[in-house]
């Protein structure tokens, strides 16, 4: 699905990705941690197709077969919920089926905000029809970059299982917050000067257990510091 090798990237001249290598299988979902500024948006944005590495291997699908949710990402001002969530289909020449919608709707719970404009969301509202509209297009690769930000833990709990069955996507998540990591990754890398340092598999058996949760989050902490 996702193959990077000895990728190297650089912004005027300084370094940011040095010699990176990672992979992704399909419907797996990796965790991308690590500091502030060690590059972790610019790797989702190399994927992308937004830049290009300064050499290295990188085979990802076409930028049409990949659904990219980023920091920044903006709803349409001018378009409700609902049609925001139907405009990456509607540009491909597709339209999303009422099922489809409804699921979506549902499941990250915008039903009651489906006929809103941005301008009447909240925070925690405006993220859910971003990582809906995200979803919609049922792409086999997804980026998410920090999509849960903003959200309450309630919340964070319910969606989180949600996205496990919904979305059958490869997925690489950059995240800053453990619980995402915990809860939906596969595995877990680290992103720190410039490379791919250490990694973790996660047993899925484990997830709810208060040690080896206890434990793998001061290893995680640890690492990145």
């Amino acid at each position: 699905m996702l193959e990077i090798e000895n990728l190297n990237f650089s912004f005027s001249l300084s370094p940011v990705l040095n010699d990176l290598t990672l992979s992704l299988k399909p419907k797996e979902t990796v965790a991308l941690i690590g500091a502030s500024g060690s590059g972790k948006t610019t790797l989702l944005r190399l994927i992308s197709g937004a830049l290009k590495p300064g050499s290295g291997k990188l085979i990802a699908p076409m930028p049409q077969s990949q659904a990219y949710m980023s920091q920044k990402d903006l709803l349409l001002p001018w378009r409700t919920v609902e049609a925001n969530i139907a405009l990456p289909l509607e540009l491909a020449g597709k339209t999303v089926s009422p099922e489809r919608l409804h699921t979506l709707l549902d499941q990250l719970e915008l039903t009651p905000y489906r006929h809103r404009f941005p301008h009447e969301l909240s925070g925690g509202q405006y993220k859910r029809a971003m990582l809906a509209r995200t979803l919609a297009p049922e792409k086999p690769l997804l980026l998410l970059d920090e999509p849960f930000s903003s959200l309450d833990l309630p919340l964070r709990d319910k969606l989180y299982g949600r996205l496990k069955s919904f979305s059958q996507a490869a997925t690489l998540l950059v995240t800053h917050d453990f619980r995402d990591a915990f809860t939906l990754a596969d595995r877990i890398l680290l992103l720190k000067n410039g490379q791919i340092t250490q990694s973790w598999q996660i047993d899925p058996d484990k997830r709810e257990n208060p040690s080896y949760i206890g434990t793998l989050f001061q290893e995680l902490k640890s690492a990145i510091s």
